[in-house]
């Protein structure tokens, strides 16, 4: 064999063996191009079916949204009366019956409040937002006195959490503020809103009590102390939502090292420390929440 032949005949054997591969190759596309073909089909048969559906909604279904619904309406009633048995208010009470046996002994029993220092909480004219009843002889109007009862109630207990947080000091407490529409002297508003105004005989009843009731806690506590109070709000029996709160530091966060610094290497390490958690600044702490009662 010639070395003509011999080119030839390896020329052949690549042809051949391109011919193959070629061969292999369009064979594994037009398998693969069947695969997706048949998974084209059966999407498009699924969606043919879903199409054909009937418009209404099948038996079945109904039945399941009709459970979902009774159970949802279960639920909210359970709710509702758990709510209404946490809170329990006396509301058909005469004006001084109200001042003296709820306001007085309520704002007298949160007042002795003390940190775990010993240091009052409050300060001793504190009113807790009845400053209009508390101190002094004003009585307020027989159909205030509903809801009246409820903010009493409702005040309470948040100062009950609060001050279960350890906070330092409670220096201010503002709820919606309201007198009877006969009164002579305009109500006071909270933060730019209208007074709540009765304006019907049925606010004696307690159910005609129920919506939303805004509060401003302004409160000073250390960072530990702020956070329970968020827990604390967020597990208590009362359904409270915190809208918006304010936090500033009341000092700076470093503090200016002595003089004769250099002479301070042998004395104690709380002489020393200048900075951090130790010497943080108590929080100056603006609270608004509201407790909605069903």
């Amino acid at each position: 064999m010639n070395k003509k032949q011999i080119a030839l005949v390896g020329f052949g054997v690549a042809m051949v063996g391109v011919l193959v591969l070629s061969g292999l190759t369009l064979a594994s596309a037009l398998s693969h191009t069947e695969e997706v073909a048949r998974q084209r089909d059966h999407k498009r048969t699924e969606l043919g079916l879903v199409y054909n559906e009937p418009v209404f909604p099948s038996p079945p279904h109904v039945a399941m949204i009709q459970d979902d619904a009774r159970a949802l309406a279960d639920w909210n009633a359970d709710f509702i009366k758990t709510q209404r048995a946490i809170l329990q208010v006396e509301t058909n009470l005469s004006p001084s019956q109200f001042k003296i046996q709820l306001l007085q002994p309520a704002i007298r029993e949160l007042a002795k409040t003390q940190t775990d220092g010993g240091s009052r909480v409050v300060a001793a004219d504190f009113a807790f937002g009845f400053d209009a009843y508390f101190p002094g002889d004003r009585m307020p109007a027989v159909a205030d006195i509903p809801k009246l009862a409820v903010q009493l109630e409702l005040t309470r207990r948040l100062c009950r959490e609060i001050f279960a947080a350890n906070i330092i000091t409670l220096r201010q407490i503002q709820h919606s503020s309201f007198e009877s529409a006969t009164s002579d002297t305009p109500a006071p508003t909270v933060r730019g809103k209208p007074p709540i105004r009765p304006t019907a005989e049925s606010d004696r009843n307690s159910r005609a009590l129920t919506g939303r009731h805004p509060f401003t806690l302004e409160f000073t506590a250390r960072k530990d102390a702020m956070l329970t109070v968020l827990n604390r709000l967020a597990v208590c029996d009362l359904f409270v939502t915190v809208k918006d709160i304010d936090i500033r530091k009341s000092g700076a966060d470093v503090k200016a090292p002595p003089e004769k610094w250099r002479e301070m290497g042998v004395a104690h390490h709380q002489q020393r420390v200048v900075s951090g958690p130790e010497l943080d600044s108590p929080l100056q702490v603006r609270m608004t929440l509201e407790v909605e009662t069903f």
